[in-house]
């Protein structure tokens, strides 16, 4: 293994540790104390330690384990390796923020609707950046991107999607458990940590075009129809200072997709000439659907 490839891994490494060390502290410090649902893990453990009386910590690791199984079984081994960080990460640091540190940490009052106000908003920024720190480092938080990703392996629905259905029930559960307005806090947390993880790593687009120039475009080609599942077009050029031939391939990636393509490329031909270009949309098969002009859907409605 050489330097390069040795220092990516480690610092990818360090980087889901630490996003996952964030999103504990922003469970255990801003969202717990103040019986915050905002879905996931956090928000189930919550429901359960007032329904049932169940500890937050030893509820969250229960979940993360049935999770890194269910992930085993219905995602491969690839998908475990990288959550297996996460499994022990997250898990750990709410042991040691309840256990040792202490809620209190922060010093909010549960029953100030300002500090929870405060709390929903820092606890859900926090959140976040934990998260986004993990995306970039292309790792997985766990939990719930199981479910999502399994979602989209075998039924084909977007994790997009899911993730809100699975959010909403938690949060409504939540309101529930603790009342409405608690709820709408969750619901503002969660907004919060979209938009953080958004600006974190994509900035308000999803989307990426790419542009590969590599000697070894063949093989590349074949990955991005095989793994990525994406249509490309290559593309015959001349190398403007070369003078010699060249091939293109262009690619329309997403989020989840980018971090695997630069991996690989990386790895298969480290002198390879990509640009990662981030876009404000892509249109068409596989990604959003063109929009529709209201007028021509309303004609052609009442024609028939």
């Amino acid at each position: 293994m050489d330097q390069n490839k040795t220092r990516t891994i480690i610092i990818n490494v360090l980087l889901i540790i630490t996003g996952n060390i964030i999103l504990a502290a922003a469970s255990a410090f801003f969202l717990v104390p103040l019986q915050i649902v905002n879905g996931g893990m956090n928000g189930i453990a919550l429901i359960f330690q007032a329904s049932f009386g169940l500890a937050i910590d030893i509820t969250t690791a229960i979940l993360s384990g049935f999770f890194f199984v269910l992930g085993f079984i219905l995602l491969g081994k690839k998908f475990t390796i990288k959550t297996i960080l996460a499994t022990i990460t997250y898990p750990l640091f709410i042991f040691l923020f309840l256990r040792v540190i202490g809620p209190q940490f922060i010093g909010f009052d549960p029953f100030n609707d300002t500090h929870r106000l405060l709390a929903s908003i820092f606890g859900g920024a926090l959140a976040g950046v934990g998260v986004g720190l993990t995306f970039l480092a292309g790792g997985s938080t766990g939990g719930f991107d199981v479910l999502l990703l399994s979602l989209k392996k075998y039924l084909d629905i977007k994790p997009s999607f899911s993730s809100f259905v699975f959010d909403a029930i938690i949060i409504a559960g939540g309101m529930f458990t603790f009342g409405v307005i608690s709820g709408f806090y969750g619901i503002l947390s969660t907004i919060v940590t979209s938009l953080m993880i958004e600006l974190i790593f994509l900035g308000f687009s999803q989307t990426y075009f790419v542009t590969i120039i590599s000697k070894k475009y063949e093989t590349i080609n074949q990955f991005i129809l095989d793994r990525l599942e994406r249509g490309s077009t290559i593309i015959p050029a001349r190398g403007g200072f070369s003078d010699q031939p060249i091939n293109l391939i262009q690619v329309g990636i997403n989020r989840s997709e980018y971090f695997l393509l630069k991996q690989y490329i990386s790895e298969l031909d480290p002198q390879a000439f990509v640009v990662f270009a981030h876009v404000r949309s892509i249109n068409g098969l596989g990604f959003d659907p063109f929009p529709i002009d209201p007028r021509k859907f309303l004609k052609k409605r009442f024609k028939k």
